[in-house]
């Protein structure tokens, strides 16, 4: 089976934001814009969803600067990402 093409996102004219299709998505990214920084773990926990790598992976390639960086805990670690801003 051919797999479907999910819609490119929209930008709005008057903000720098985005606006996906995918209400799942809209709210990682909006969760992303408040300048927060997040595991995968406290998103899904936040929304209530068992897996948002993949939601993460289509922010990124529609050019959101999302960024990471790995956080050691007792026993493992993890990524932890935002948004990434030029100062």
């Amino acid at each position: 089976m051919k797999k479907a093409e999910t819609p490119a996102p929209t930008f709005n004219d008057d903000k720098d934001t985005i606006n996906f299709d995918n209400p799942v998505r809209q709210s990682i990214y909006e969760l992303f814009l408040s300048g927060q920084q997040f595991s995968v773990v406290q998103l899904s926990i936040i929304l209530r969803i068992p897996d948002v790598r993949s939601h993460i992976r289509f922010i990124r390639d529609s050019w959101v600067p999302i960024a990471y960086y790995w956080q050691n805990s007792e026993f493992s670690k993890y990524k932890v990402y935002f948004i990434h801003k030029d100062k």
